[in-house]
């Protein structure tokens, strides 16, 4: 570990039969596409999840051989201390469907300020029939933004998009939310949710709307889309369900977002103004975090000899000592119990 420059490490059980790795992928019965083959049951293994209705899971071990008792172990309850890593989604992701070569997200050169990307930009066709009519693409993620100002968000936190030109609607007008590291767009306020702005329902018809957004169904990611097209709202509407967002909402107008608060989608220079803005800044997302820190490191010399070292943690029940013998009362023999007449003497 210190060769593969570990900043810190735990030492797991020291019995190998307790000690492995697990790969696991659990969805809805209908969600996990068929194997193909026939299940490698020395390695592999798949069935019904425990107490989640209507869930399977398939998993595997890390390695054939990996000699780890009682396969597939963590999915079901145990009684052994073991943790887990959860995979989630992170930008750019998949390239939005008939970009074509210009379609790509782009996430170089953007303001990240850190990792995760918070950030990816993209353009592609509005529309399939007329491949001259583009739409400019942001996509967000929530898990590393916050509004500035907000609860616990450091007063110097820089900058990942500005959002200009806002409209926020006092009555029955679908508002875009960003709460607990979630997007949504819903008229009433989620609990401790920041309104970012408002704007109009596609059912609404506003065939003027010239950007829109929307959330990705499947990992949650902002979706913001733009166009000069005109009479876009339509279009717009089908691009955002193209890429995967049942939740919408339309824009009357742009709101010319500058990236780093410097430079718009193009790349060029973002025009200051003076229109009401929202602003994204980073904060840091979920991730491994050091416990025990003041737990110095030591060579093998150190520890190994403590290992070593076989310290007895269940006790042993008291025994129980022989009747008659030292340490127990002694049971009375019959000719010594006083009677009734012998205590009246």
């Amino acid at each position: 570990m210190i060769q593969a420059r570990c900043k810190f490490g735990i030492h797991l059980d020291m019995n190998v039969g307790h000690t492995g790795l697990e790969f696991y992928r659990a969805a809805p019965a209908a969600a996990l596409a068929p194997l193909g083959r026939s299940v490698q049951t020395d390695w592999e293994a798949e069935g019904a999840v425990t107490g989640l209705a209507g869930w399977n899971f398939r998993g595997r071990r890390m390695i054939r051989y990996m000699p780890l008792m009682n396969f597939p172990r963590f999915i079901h309850r145990e009684q052994r201390d073991f943790f887990y890593l959860t995979l989630r989604h992170v930008l750019p992701g998949n390239d939005p469907p008939g970009g074509g070569e210009d379609g790509h997200w782009r996430t170089r050169g953007l303001p990240q300020h850190g990792f995760p990307f918070a950030l990816a930009t993209a353009k592609v066709p509005l529309d399939p029939a007329h491949p001259e009519l583009t739409a400019r693409l942001l996509k967000i993620d929530p898990r590393v933004v916050a509004v500035q100002g907000a609860a616990g968000v450091d007063d110097g936190a820089p900058a990942i998009a500005v959002f200009n030109g806002i409209a926020r609607a006092k009555n029955d007008r679908p508002t875009l939310w960003l709460s607990r590291g979630a997007f949504s767009i819903a008229q009433d306020a989620p609990d401790g949710g920041a309104g970012l702005f408002s704007g109009l329902s596609p059912s609404e018809g506003a065939t003027g709307a010239a950007a829109a957004v929307g959330i990705t169904d499947d990992d949650g990611m902002l979706l913001y889309a733009e166009t000069d097209a005109p009479d876009s709202a339509p279009a717009l509407e089908r691009l955002l369900g193209a890429l995967g967002c049942s939740s919408k909402m339309l824009l009357a107008h742009s709101l010319a977002p500058a990236l780093g608060g410097t430079t718009n989608l193009d790349g060029a220079p973002a025009v200051p103004g003076d229109t009401a803005s929202v602003r994204l800044v980073r904060r840091s997302g979920p991730g491994a975090r050091s416990i025990f820190e003041d737990t110095p490191v030591v060579p093998p010399e150190v520890w190994q000899p403590l290992q070593m070292r076989r310290i007895r943690y269940l006790k042993k029940p008291t025994p129980t000592p022989a009747p008659g013998t030292s340490g127990a009362p002694a049971t009375p023999s019959p000719s010594s119990v006083p009677t009734a007449s012998s205590a009246g003497r």
